[in-house]
């Protein structure tokens, strides 16, 4: 009776992860994205200062991540997200009540602080609590991920614009206190790995997961083929989109919408992919390395001939999402290839690995549209072709090293996840 009672604390004890990893999702895409013209009206302030909102957020979680991996590693996982989703609801607390620009500045870096705990947390919980059922998770995990963003699109947009956004962001934050507190009981009653007070924080720690190979072309694939996938959902997709393509805003943003709901469901295909491939998650991490470097050469053919039929453009995209959201798989090779007391420092290499290279990507891709004039077109200023010709040929030699990474992926723990 004890034993089964104890399984059904595990079990609230990830839904309660799954539903966190779900709000910190929504809360990266809601500001600045989809409240920028509200937050600039509110504060009177530059598009500069307002993006800079979305920037201290991204940035603080993912520098946090590598620390992260060092308090999970000693702590674990759910005593390091208790303690991460107590600051992220404090964040998020005092976004809905800024008293200045300032104070949602700081409001927003403590939110990107707590919020760089939940995914690693939620990783090595999984891969302690569910067995061979962990690619599986991994992948429920991608999806409630992806739904959040979903949530903080298109419908909270619709929502900030019957309804004060202040409210909407407090009622947010107060269903987020419920779950922290909730959370909270459970992690108290929940049966938890020992502390390794042997464990120390040093960045000799890195030392181990740094020397595995394995790792590193793990975080090739993560950083240059999710993080050149990311970079145009993020950055700069929209604008290829409009400029070159001729796509409405609407129409463009409906692309990338699109790209998020398949992303959502993505994490489920691959795993079952792995299955019926006999749990070879190498291979489609390699397929997936291929088909973004299709993907990627078929817009640069395109864009190199002036090729703009927006159905062909559509495809480019529904394929980068596609292939670029294998991620999960990314993870379970991680911990095929760590021993469990480095799990979480490896996880939190691998995780922050894409945030870097989306932010060296965002200033070489604005470095180079910032070699070409722009051109007046019905009140915008658009870019030439040869810009999105760089741009993608950038993008094209990362991935192209990426791919080749996969390639010297190992195979192993094929019967872990049977």
């Amino acid at each position: 009776m004890h034993k089964s009672y104890d399984r059904r604390l595990d079990a609230l004890l990830i839904a309660g992860i799954l539903l966190i990893y779900f709000f910190c999702n929504l809360q990266k895409v809601i500001i600045p994205g989809s409240i920028f013209n509200q937050l600039q009206e509110h504060f009177g302030a530059t598009a500069l200062q307002i993006t800079g909102l979305g920037s201290v957020f991204m940035y603080t979680y993912g520098f946090f991540q590598l620390s992260t991996g060092l308090l999970i590693d000693r702590f674990s996982g759910t005593r390091v997200l208790a303690a991460g989703m107590s600051i992220f609801t404090l964040g998020c607390l005092l976004s809905a009540l800024p008293v200045s620009l300032g104070g949602m500045y700081a409001a927003r870096l403590l939110a990107g602080l707590g919020a760089s705990t939940i995914y690693l947390s939620m990783i090595t919980e999984m891969a302690r609590l569910c067995g061979s059922q962990f690619p599986f998770f991994v992948g429920l995990g991608a999806f409630c991920g992806y739904s959040g963003s979903v949530i903080g699109s298109a419908p909270f947009i619709l929502l900030a614009e019957h309804y004060d956004w202040q409210n909407l962001l407090l009622i947010l934050a107060l269903l987020m206190l419920a779950v922290m507190l909730a959370f909270w009981v459970l992690s108290r009653k929940a049966r938890l790995p020992e502390i390794r007070r042997e464990h120390k924080f040093s960045l000799s720690s890195f030392i181990r997961p740094l020397r595995n190979t394995q790792n590193l072309y793990i975080m090739m694939f993560v950083g240059l083929i999710f993080g050149s996938y990311f970079s145009l959902q993020a950055i700069i997709g929209k604008k290829i989109l409009e400029d070159f393509v001729g796509m409405s805003a609407s129409g463009a943003g409906l692309v990338l919408t699109m790209m998020v709901l398949l992303a959502a469901v993505d994490g489920f295909i691959v795993t079952m992919l792995s299955r019926w491939a006999g749990n070879r998650k190498v291979l489609i991490l390699r397929l997936a390395a291929l088909l973004t470097v299709f993907s990627l050469s078929a817009a640069l053919v395109a864009v190199g001939l002036g090729y703009r039929a927006h159905w062909y453009w559509w495809c480019i995209f529904m394929l980068l999402s596609a292939a670029g959201n294998s991620t999960p798989l990314a993870f379970v090779v991680t911990r095929d290839n760590n021993a469990p007391e480095s799990l979480g420092t490896a996880s939190s290499l691998v995780n922050c690995s894409p945030y870097v290279t989306v932010a060296l990507l965002g200033n070489l891709i604005g470095f180079i549209m910032g070699r070409w004039e722009t051109v007046g077109v019905a009140g915008k200023m658009c870019y030439p072709p040869q810009a999105y010709f760089a741009i993608f040929l950038l993008l094209l030699a990362m991935t192209g090293i990426g791919c080749l990474g996969t390639f010297r992926l190992q195979e192993k723990g094929r019967g872990r996840t049977a």
